[in-house]
């Protein structure tokens, strides 16, 4: 349970990394 949850926060964190500079790109530009 301990190693899930941290590959999924690991998951999550990525993944928003990867997400808002594209959701701004896309308002912006």
């Amino acid at each position: 349970m301990k190693i899930a949850s941290i590959i999924k926060l690991k998951f999550v964190q990525s993944f928003s990394q990867a997400a808002v500079p594209k959701v701004f790109s896309g308002y912006f530009f």
